[in-house]
């Protein structure tokens, strides 16, 4: 032992082949989380038109709910009033004779209970095909919540592929910081920023799907005015400012349809929470919401509505119907911007 030479350590050649292989899986780790942004905004356009459908097919369940009710209650008056005849012709029949009175008689009687009859047959068959198609939408309705319950699971997946990566990255940046002996570098930071944004969609997608299938149960309850939409959106999002001009509107609307008011400003907010976190010059609030709802950014006349003691303009609005009958059509006038809240200045009748 003592008669062997000094043993020489190996000099680590920092910009030879165990850098390269180092920026070579860094490289491919980029890519890798690019590929897995690109799958993830795949599958948030997926998930809103799925959003889209369902709320679509909630509201044509209901309106043929509605139609079978109608049709229920007269196809029920009809059949009373039918027996009422049928019990009144044979009282008739007993105290008329069989001579010719009641030949006379009974003719345009056979032809009143003969068109009942037809009437009748008819509207079974209406009330028959309203329930074979209720039945289809109900159908539908269930292989949509089957999907966005898929695309839960998936997002889900993608976040857990998104942590492990992270994970990878992390070390192999510590191998990289330890042979160059450098603490941080500018490709770092953009990945490392990269992934905080790439954290942020799954979480607001996450908190999209849980809000959905929140308000998929909570909207069973029927809202019973526009006031009380207003209400519960002023009560769930932080977010939304109401001017004392948007609750004396929604008090005083008509408007039938308050869960689909509830349901508007549920998107508004949504949208807007996330709008406000970008820089500026990454497109309008209309931008981001115009998918979902009918926006008009400018009015036939400028609309002042009172915030505090001052009065603002406030021309860009959603729109809800095109009649001018109140109980069918709505207006909400708003504005925005980037630090601040969203200001609802007016819900209620097209004014």
């Amino acid at each position: 032992m003592a008669g062997r030479g000094r043993v020489r350590k190996p000099v680590v050649n920092s910009s030879g082949g165990g850098s390269r292989a180092s920026k070579h899986r860094e490289s491919q780790l980029s890519e890798a989380l690019l590929a897995k942004d690109r799958e993830l905004q795949s599958q948030k356009r997926e998930f809103e038109k799925l959003k889209s459908t369902h709320a679509i097919l909630i509201k044509d369940n209901e309106e043929t709910n509605s139609s079978l009710e109608t049709m229920e209650l007269y196809y029920n008056k009809l059949s009373r009033d039918f027996d009422n005849y049928k019990q009144m012709i044979r009282e008739s029949e007993v105290r008329e004779d069989k001579g010719i009175v009641r030949r006379v008689v009974g003719w345009p009687l056979r032809l009143g209970q003969s068109i009942l009859s037809r009437e009748t047959r008819k509207r079974e068959e209406k009330i028959k095909d309203r329930g074979v198609r209720i039945a289809t939408l109900n159908e539908r309705v269930s292989t949509l919540k089957k999907k966005v319950s898929k695309q839960r699971k998936d997002i889900t997946e993608s976040a857990e592929s998104a942590r492990k990566w992270k994970e990878r990255y992390d070390i192999l940046s510590a191998e990289k910081r330890g042979e160059k002996g450098l603490e941080r570098d500018a490709l770092i930071d953009g990945l490392r920023e990269s992934l905080a944004n790439q954290r942020k969609r799954i979480v607001s997608l996450e908190e999209q799907v849980s809000q959905l299938e929140k308000g998929g149960v909570e909207r069973e309850h029927r809202l019973g005015s526009v006031y009380e939409a207003v209400q519960r959106a002023n009560q769930e999002f932080e977010i939304l400012e109401f001017t004392e001009s948007c609750w004396k509107s929604a008090k005083k609307s008509p408007f039938k349809n308050a869960n689909l008011v509830y349901e508007t400003l549920e998107t508004m907010a949504i949208e807007a929470s996330q709008w406000v976190t970008k820089p500026d010059g990454t497109g309008s609030f209309e931008d981001e919401i115009k998918m979902y709802l009918d926006v008009a950014e400018n009015d036939s006349t400028d609309r002042y509505w009172k915030v505090g003691n001052i009065n603002e303009r406030m021309n860009r609005h959603v729109k809800l119907g095109v009649d001018r009958d109140p109980s069918k059509t709505l207006r909400i006038y708003y504005s925005i911007e980037r630090s601040g809240t969203l200001r609802i200045g007016w819900c209620g009748n097209h004014p």
